[in-house]
């Protein structure tokens, strides 16, 4: 009888040794208010009193709600895509709104976004008025060329969608050129969820990682050394990585779309002690950017593994029957 219950134990550690990738990290994201941009740059099928282009825009009762309804798509789409990086089950808390972060110093920076780790929070800085609102964020039809950089084992270490098209969109004789003087949306959300998934000062983890350590680095280890014995350099003093084209580093270039790339990936996923990694392949076809082709990186068990491990615990019950007579 006891063969029989080591047996089913058997059989249910095969079952549960296969990934799931249901069991992925997910969000739960809360808008908690604040006033919308005065001035913002929006779609035209999200600004219909226009027709051609993306468009500097007085904000007025309609378009405050075409702002709001275009900042939940971004971060609808950014945690989407951070969720099917890691398969491991874990769950986020997003809470996010619009405040008044003060205007440009005096050279001319100025603050697009804070994100407080303590309390899960993001609060955008609606006295930026030149926010790109984006329709649809998981569509880059709007920005030019797919420009992402690749190591030998897969991983991107760089990716970007460069610069902005004139005259050029399936919708028709559209001119988006003014994005040049406009910084994505999208991509300061997706920024700042990396910060919300550990990569912070608040963080003990990225603390002990990167300050403590003296080595101002993340350092890779178990399952995520994956760059033999390269480690994740972090940018002194601040929470971001020091490495170009990268959505985690400091700061972002006018009229680019930023992409996820493995170096963020693999930087979250040692804070977090992740395991079940997955990097995107991206693609660019019919002006659509598609990130939904991902590979997964790190090892799985195999079916002869768990074999073996299914077989060796049926021979120790054979064993230990054995073994009473």
């Amino acid at each position: 009888m006891r063969w029989k219950i080591l047996l089913s134990i058997a059989i249910i550690y095969s079952l549960s040794a296969i990934p799931n990738k249901a069991d992925a990290i997910s969000f739960t994201t809360n808008y908690i208010g604040g006033n919308v941009p005065d001035y913002g740059y929006h779609q035209a099928e999200y600004a219909p009193i226009h027709t051609q282009g993306a468009w500097l825009l007085p904000t007025n009762d309609f378009l405050s709600g075409r702002i709001q309804q275009t900042s939940e798509l971004s971060f609808n789409y950014a945690t989407d895509i951070w969720g099917h990086a890691f398969g491991d089950d874990t769950n986020f808390t997003i809470n996010w709104g619009w405040s008044d972060l003060g205007g440009p110093d005096s050279d001319g920076h100025m603050t697009l976004a804070e994100t407080d780790f303590s309390d899960s929070t993001i609060t955008l800085n609606n006295q930026y008025d030149f926010f790109y609102f984006d329709g649809d964020p998981g569509s880059s039809w709007e920005y030019g060329t797919l420009n992402a950089s690749y190591l030998s084992n897969g991983i991107s270490s760089s990716g970007y969608i460069d610069g902005y098209l004139y005259n050029v969109s399936p919708y028709g004789n559209n001119d988006y050129s003014n994005l040049e003087s406009t910084v994505d949306l999208f991509s300061v959300v997706l920024h700042e969820i990396g910060h919300i998934l550990g990569m912070s000062g608040q963080n003990s983890a990225y603390n002990w990682e990167v300050l403590y350590e003296f080595e101002n680095e993340i350092d890779l280890t178990g399952p995520r050394d994956l760059l033999d014995g390269f480690d994740i350099p972090m940018v002194s003093g601040s929470a971001h990585i020091d490495l170009p084209d990268v959505i985690m580093k400091p700061s972002i270039t006018l009229g680019h779309r930023g992409l996820l790339t493995g170096y963020d990936i693999l930087a979250i996923a040692q804070l977090n002690d992740f395991t079940d990694l997955y990097f995107p392949e991206y693609q660019i076809s019919d002006w659509r950017f598609d990130t939904y082709s991902w590979k997964q990186i790190t090892p799985v068990p195999e079916p002869a593994t768990i074999l073996l491990v299914a077989t060796g615990l049926i021979g120790l019950a054979g064993f230990r029957k054995k073994f009473k007579k």
